[in-house]
């Protein structure tokens, strides 16, 4: 299980999820949170992997391209109290 949490961030960062493991924890493969921030986050994911978004708190806008609306393995992406833009490719 991997996991990648982003707290008190400004500015712009890329993340690429080269793989998701095989083992799952409660349903996820893999876990991507934001914490506290502003900016432009691109994430870069493998096409075997959906995205089940969670935001709360938030002024964000998410943009996941359609293939990642489903997949074999899925990756939780949770954004609190961030404000700017997500974008899944």
């Amino acid at each position: 299980f991997g996991s990648f949490i982003v707290t008190d961030f400004i500015g712009e960062i890329e993340l690429t999820l080269e793989k998701c493991p095989e083992i799952e924890t409660d349903g996820y493969c893999s876990q991507i949170g934001i914490y506290r921030g502003s900016g432009e986050i691109n994430i870069h994911i493998p096409t075997n992997v959906k995205v089940a978004p969670l935001i709360e708190g938030s002024l964000t806008s998410i943009i996941i391209d359609k293939g990642f609306e489903t997949g074999e393995k899925t990756l939780k992406l949770t954004a609190k109290s961030f404000i700017g833009k997500i974008v899944v490719e």
